[in-house]
């Protein structure tokens, strides 16, 4: 699979980081770059961290059960369970703003929710390479941190108004590359 895709499959992933940061943004007792620091670091290390572990689940499952096919059955369905799981989310009620700080236990919780959907988009590393997976799985976490970043401006100016539809959006994205691999299995489109 190209960098490309995957650069769309970690924007796809990384905007429920964006909305947990734009809700984080607007604590009044947390003001200047100490937010969007942390809102990049812990999102991006569960983002990265989750994506890793779900490569290396992936990989004991093929070895365990001697898988030695392309992956692309597992990397439809991680993708369109992602999906799934992003657009059930964005319906979701997130705690109230005003009571939700930066300190590790406010950070961790949220972070490794936002990144559940990474676990599944692990799979799709499954037959790559150990060099070209970290290198995908540096670039979803950087991709993160620069979410979480924008999402804490976005919402000092606008606050949590565009979070349902940034999420909304990060499903459609991780659908359509679901879309993808399977036309790329198609000869019509290869």
């Amino acid at each position: 699979m190209e960098f490309v895709f995957f650069v769309v499959v970690a924007l796809g992933l990384s905007m429920d980081s964006f909305a947990l940061s734009a809700q984080k943004s607007l604590n009044k007792e947390v003001r200047g770059r100490r937010i969007a620091v942390t809102c990049a670091f812990w999102f991006a290390l569960c983002q990265a961290s989750l994506v890793l572990s779900g490569y290396l689940l992936g990989k004991g499952i093929a070895y365990f059960f001697e898988l030695s096919a392309d992956g692309c059955t597992e990397a439809v369905i991680a993708l369109a369970l992602a999906a799934a799981y992003m657009f059930f989310e964005s319906f979701t009620v997130h705690v109230n703003p005003e009571n939700d700080g930066i300190d590790v236990m406010s950070m961790v919780v949220p972070a490794f929710a936002a990144s559940l959907d990474g676990l599944l988009i692990g799979i799709l590393l499954l037959w790559m390479s150990i060099p070209s997976a970290i290198i995908i799985i540096l670039t979803i976490g950087f991709v993160t941190a620069g979410s979480a970043v924008v999402g804490v401006w976005v919402g000092r100016k606008k606050g949590m108004r565009f979070n349902r539809a940034v999420q909304v959006i990060g499903a459609v994205l991780l659908a359509a590359a679901a879309v993808l691999v399977v036309l790329k299995q198609v000869p019509a489109f290869c």
